[in-house]
């Protein structure tokens, strides 16, 4: 008489021999499909799985949590698949209605788009084995609360976090040295996040609801938009380390009060629309403000620019309308138009006597402007007085 028992072991045989007649490294786009006519996961329970590939659990709404195993506890989950109805051969359901994934093998990659849409996912296993992940292989993740990702891991790709809403927390490896464009987009939980020491290039952050963040030493570029609309943003801390806030960096961080680094650009529009910031302390080192770099702060008072200072951009200070003074420094060769248009409270500009280039209007009506010209004529008539 054949047992409970003797039917789970066979069963498991069967699907230990099923496997290795498959042996397949790559989870394929359409795993959803294969569940579906299978029953049981040949490609996802490979013990040789290395990758998963493009969108191969894309929209599996339904999906709650994965966990990749190592190849020991393989005979360990084939047991435990016998009892899911997720996988019993009787049971027709979908991926789409499954409550977990579970995937072993040494996971190197996971692909772009792999689990996009899985709005169910919570929480996710990553092995220690993984090196890379693909762009927007964990967007829309609405539901995903938490994540750890390994020291193997060196980049994380464009949008990979893009929309998980629910994010709070995240731990980033030591190896980490890149984040992609709109990695953690919109992830309107996460408040808080700590920076590797080993990161280089940082991106990403646009949307979020981080209230401050201390940049590493080894960080050298802020791309393009990787703070915008950071509303809840307060503070930052710049390394020495950065040269460069590239366009749009800090657009409409409305909460941002001040700022200090040690760059020698700064980009256009990179704090356009902080209307609490109060106060600019530019390095000595800075060399470009580009155009509309800070239109429409209009809490900015002051800002003092350094002697370095060679170009002032385009509406610079356009609609800075509590900006009272300002000093333009003896390195400044340009100043562009309507740099200081709309900026009711200031009196008066004066330019020295490096100017080369004036780019038409920099100015409103109300403000008087006076040129190198007219300085050397008032000195010249101070000096006639006492001959």
């Amino acid at each position: 008489m054949t047992t409970l028992v003797d039917q789970l072991i066979q069963r498991v045989k069967e699907l230990e021999k099923q496997l290795e007649e498959k042996k397949y490294d790559v989870v394929h786009r359409g795993a959803d499909e294969e569940f579906r006519a299978n029953k049981f996961p040949p490609r996802h329970a490979a013990s040789s799985c290395e990758v998963v590939g493009q969108g191969a659990f894309e929209g599996c709404t339904n999906l709650d949590s994965i966990t990749f195993l190592p190849f020991y506890d393989r005979r360990k989950m084939l047991l435990m698949l016998c009892f899911s109805k997720t996988f019993n051969q009787n049971y027709p359901g979908p991926m789409r209605s499954i409550l977990s994934f579970t995937g072993w093998g040494m996971v190197k990659k996971i692909g772009m788009n792999a689990f996009k849409g899985c709005t169910s996912l919570t929480s996710i296993k990553i092995p220690n084995s993984l090196k890379h992940i693909g762009e927007g292989a964990f967007e829309g993740c609405t539901s995903l609360k938490s994540i750890t990702l390994p020291d193997s891991v060196t980049t994380i790709g464009d949008s990979v976090f893009d929309r998980c809403t629910s994010l709070t927390s995240i731990h980033l490896p030591d190896s980490l040295t890149t984040i992609g464009e709109w990695t953690f987009q919109c992830c309107t939980s996460l408040t808080s996040i700590e920076l590797p020491d080993s990161l280089e290039t940082i991106d990403g952050f646009n949307g979020t609801s981080l209230k401050s963040i201390t940049l590493p030493d080894s960080v050298t570029t802020i791309e393009c938009s990787a703070f915008a609309d950071c509303t809840s943003l307060e503070s930052i801390e710049l390394p020495k380390s950065l040269t460069e806030i590239v366009a749009y960096a800090f657009q409409n961080c409305k909460s941002l009060t001040s700022i200090n680094g040690n760059v020698k650009k700064i980009g256009e529009f990179a704090f356009e629309g902080c209307s609490s910031l109060k106060s600019v302390k530019i390095p000595d080192s800075l060399k470009h403000i580009g155009d509309a770099a800070f239109t429409d702060c209009t809490s900015l008072e002051s800002i003092t620019l350094p002697n370095t200072l060679e170009r002032i951009g385009r509406w610079a200070f356009n609609e800075c309308s509590s900006l009272t003074s300002i000093t333009i420094p003896d390195s400044v060769e340009t100043v562009g138009i309507a740099a200081f248009e709309g900026c009711s409270s200031l009196k008066s500009i004066i330019l020295p006597e490096s100017i080369k280039t004036i780019e038409g209007v920099i100015a409103p009506d109300n403000v008087q402007i006076i040129y190198p010209q007219m300085r050397r004529r008032r000195k010249k008539r101070k000096c006639n007085e006492y001959i």
